[in-house]
């Protein structure tokens, strides 16, 4: 009987001690370190062109301290697509789909002019409206929030304006032009306008000969020089 309580004490002393030990210590939840997303573009927006959507923003730039070391790899872009007969449901949800990627160590086709990126979408249709929008990847693989959305209305583009008078004064030359205000496929285009006007001398390229888009349909090219041929146009 002795041999047996001794037995039971023994058993009760090393359980005491497993229990003991178990408790010894501080507890605590593991968790994953926390990724902080890179930044998310806040300025797309896009241009309408005779055959293509051109796309335009700014690389963001990385919250003080939070790059960790990580770098901008890489824009995706995507696209939602609304035909004319889709058009009736505005508050119907968007599909967006991926259409491309911007790889900075490669961005073409796309331009890069410092900071800025142009991207053309020349997989676009008269008549319909599309979404944008861009996801920022890093060069660990990770995504950003999505950026802000842009939409383009693809329509016919208009009717080019026609220079009707071209006449050297002592001022320089005095341009005129004429809009006829419709659209190539014959429809009115009644939209508010604004025209860039270009200028070159033989041989040379096609340059802006203003500085920026005037509504007016006249300008005097004072920037000539005597003796010289100079050819224009005009576009809106």
């Amino acid at each position: 009987m002795r041999r047996i309580n001794s037995i039971f004490k023994a058993i009760f002393v090393v359980v005491l001690s497993l229990l003991l030990l178990s408790s010894c210590g501080k507890k605590t939840m593991v968790r994953a370190p926390v990724k902080i997303r890179p930044p998310a573009v806040s300025n797309l927006k896009c241009h309408v062109r005779v055959n293509f959507v051109e796309l335009e923003w700014q690389i963001p730039n990385w919250p003080e301290g939070k790059d960790l070391g990580r770098k901008i790899a890489a824009f995706e872009i995507w696209r939602a697509t609304i035909t004319p007969s889709e058009r009736n449901c505005p508050g119907c949800p968007k599909k967006f789909s991926y259409i491309g990627m911007v790889d900075l160590s490669y961005p073409y086709p796309a331009h890069m002019i410092g900071k800025k990126i142009l991207w053309k979408d020349l997989g676009v249709r008269i008549g319909n409206q599309y979404f944008y929008r861009l996801i920022t990847v890093d060069n660990e693989g990770n995504e950003s929030l999505i950026s802000n959305t842009t939409v383009a209305n693809v329509s016919h583009p208009p009717v080019a304006p026609k220079i009707t008078e071209a006449v050297a004064t002592h001022d320089g030359i005095n341009l005129v032009w004429e809009d006829p205000e419709k659209r190539v496929d014959g429809e009115n285009d009644l939209r508010p306008r604004r025209y860039v006007l270009y200028r070159k001398t033989k041989g040379k390229e096609w340059k802006p000969a203003l500085a920026r888009p005037i509504e007016e349909k006249s300008f005097i090219d004072r920037k000539v020089e005597p003796g010289k041929t100079y050819e224009y146009k005009v576009r809106t």
